[in-house]
C-alpha cells in the first residue's frame, strides 16, 4: 500500500514538473504541439 503511494507521488510531481518546465521554458511552442505533447503525457502516464 505504501509503495503505491509514493508511486503515485512521484507520477504527480514528474507529471507537475513537466508542466512547469513548459510554462517556464523560453521555447516558442505552437499550441497545437503543447496540447499534443501535455496528451500524450497524460496519455503515457494514465
Amino acid at each position: 500500500m505504501g509503495k503505491d503511494l509514493m508511486y503515485v507521488l512521484i507520477t504527480m510531481i514528474i507529471i507537475f514538473g513537466t508542466f512547469l518546465l513548459l510554462d517556464i521554458s523560453d521555447i516558442n511552442l505552437d499550441s497545437d504541439k503543447k496540447n499534443h505533447l501535455l496528451k500524450t503525457i497524460t496519455i503515457e502516464t494514465f
